[in-house]
This record gives structure tokens, C-alpha cells and sequence, in this order.
């Protein structure tokens, strides 16, 4: 199954001006009329484990957050089995461990409508129910030296991300190269048994080279960033991941000053200014003119 591929520019969010929050829009590049929402890119990762370790992402605000996220989301996770993310057959290299929706406790009603606490009212592709983050408890984020070569990093890209791209040839190149693959698409394990965030992620219909993990090892603060940086993001994209390209800016608005306002990075956090203050640089080591330039870079920093 594939879907639609990211290229990346940036979403000011105007709804949360005292933050500095670093998503992307999305552009589709095909070159052919959209037929729908997973038109091309990347087979979804939800017809085998990633590994032994769930990649663990949470619906809402259940997750723990660190201290740099804004606010401490902090509720208890149910730890009900994950819901993967389609029912049938998929070829896709992994479950991402997505949970079924945000938490039931988390709605508020008025929110979501957009017609309360002077809220701009959100498209109609808001989908607060989709959106999801990463448990901090089974995830990292860190470089894997030595997993890929450049010539790895280019074929990955044909086998899973082009037009041309099948679950046949993505699958065959997963099993060819596993380490690459690994760091590219599926996940590995880390020395703590959590499953260290690839350089290509996905939500429902929507596959993004990993620019954050990029700028955090980049930036050097992995360790306590990484993931923070990485859900802000994961949070924007999978609220807004219905949406058209004309309406992906005002929904990540949107989604910013709802349910991802926890995970939207504080810019007077320590990770906020890190990031600010370097932010020229880590551009430019992770993030590309299109979607093709920025996978490149996101893999060569984080695989090669």
C-alpha cells in the first residue's frame, strides 16, 4: 500500500506564536494526478514487528513527555493492545505500535469545534481522533553509523518511496539489507531494548523523512530532545494527515493550539533554544529543496 510522500518547507504556527515549532508541510510530488490519499511513497509499516520492542506510539496525551515538551502530559497509558493501522494484508515491514485514537478522557468539546476560548475554527480534515505520538518509554533517538551506504541510501529510496515503489520491491531490499533497512524504515533496537526512530516515519497515509531525529543528532541532544522534537511533529502530521496540501497549514494550526499543544516544543525550553539558536545549521545538514534531497540528507546523518 503506499502513500503520499512529503517534501518539506515550513508551517509557522500562528495559532501558538510563543512557540518556535519546526513541521513541515507537505507538497504531493507525483507527477500525475492524485487518485487518492496513498498515491505513492512507502508501503505502510503494519504487516510485521519492528522488533522485539514496540516503536510504541501513543494516541493523544498519554504519553510521558520530558521536561523540555512545554507541559507534562503525564496521564496513564490503558496499555490496551495496539490497534495496527489497517485490517488487511499489507506487505509493510512493521507495526508502529499506533493505539486506536486519542484518549476518550482528552476531548473536550468545545475545543475541537474551534468555537471556543477564541480558538480559529480548524479545517474540516482535523482529525483530533488520529492524532498520536511516540511513547517515550520505547523509543529513542540516535545515529546509526555504518548501516548504509550512499548507493543503499538511493536504492532503499527506489524500492520503497518512488512512484514505481511496490511492497514487492521494498520488501526485497528490506531483506536483502536489514541493517539499512532497519535504520532506514523498520527500526532497531537499541542498547535498552527501545527501538531507535528510522529515517523515513509514517502516519496513516503520509510517509516524512525523519527531519527532527536528523537535527537532534545533528544538534547533539538526542538523548534529551530527540524525541520531543521528533513528536511535536508526529502530533501535527497525523492530525492533518486527511488533509489536502492548501489546508495542511491551517490544520497543523489547528492541531497545535488542540491536542498537540502539550508536545509543541517551548521555545524558552532548553531543547526550544537549542534548536533556535542552531536552527540555520541544522537546516542545512536536514533539510532539502524537496522530498528526494531531504530523505537523503536525513539518511545520510542518521545511517551512513
Amino acid at each position: 500500500m503506499k502513500l503520499r510522500r512529503f517534501a518539506f518547507a515550513w508551517v509557522y504556527l500562528a495559532a501558538v506564536a510563543p512557540f518556535v515549532a519546526c513541521a513541515e508541510s507537505v507538497t504531493d510530488d507525483d507527477s500525475t494526478t492524485d487518485s487518492g490519499p496513498k498515491d505513492s511513497g512507502a508501503p505502510r509499516k503494519d504487516a510485521a514487528p519492528v522488533s522485539e520492542t514496540d516503536a510504541g506510539r501513543d494516541s493523544g496525551e498519554d504519553a510521558t513527555t520530558g521536561a523540555d515538551s512545554g507541559v507534562d502530559a503525564a496521564a496513564t497509558d490503558s496499555g490496551a493492545t495496539d490497534a495496527g493501522q489497517d485490517s488487511g494484508t499489507d506487505a509493510g515491514p512493521t507495526d508502529a505500535g499506533l493505539d486506536s485514537g486519542a484518549d476518550a478522557a482528552l476531548a473536550d468539546a468545545g475545543r475541537d469545534s474551534g468555537v471556543d476560548g477564541g480558538l480559529a475554527p480548524a479545517p474540516a480534515c482535523y482529525a483530533q481522533a488520529n492524532a498520536s505520538v511516540y511513547n517515550t518509554a520505547n523509543v529513542s533517538v540516535a545515529s546509526q553509523p555504518g548501516k548504509c551506504t550512499t548507493a543503499d541510501i538511493t536504492a532503499f529510496r527506489v524500492a520503497c518511496l518512488d512512484a514505481a515503489a511496490t511492497n514487492a520491491t521494498c520488501n526485497t531490499f528490506l531483506a536483502n539489507k536489514p541493517a539499512c533497512g532497519a535504520c532506514l524504515y523498520t527500526g532497531a533496537a537499541d542498547a535498552a531494548g527501545k527501538t531507535i526512530l528510522p529515517a523515513v516515519l509514517e502516519t496513516d497515509n503520509i510517509a516524512y523523512a525523519n527531519v527532527e531525529a536528523c537535527e537532534a543528532v545533528f544538534l547533539g541532544n538526542a538523548a534529551t530532545c530527540g524525541v520531543s522534537y521528533v513528536n511535536e511533529t508526529t502530533c501535527l502530521f497525523s492530525a492533518c494527515d486527511l488533509c489536502a496540501n492548501a489546508d495542511f497549514g491551517s490544520c497543523t494550526n489547528a492541531a497545535a493550539a488542540r491536542i498537540c499543544g502539550p508536545y509543541v516544543v517551548a521555545g524558552n525550553s532548553v531543547c526550544g533554544q537549542t534548536r533556535a539558536a542552531n536552527q540555520a545549521a541544522a537546516d542545512t545538514a536536514c533539510r532539502g529543496a524537496d522530498f528526494n534531497s531531504t530523505y537523503a540528507k536525513v539518511a545520510a546523518v542518521l545511517c551512513k
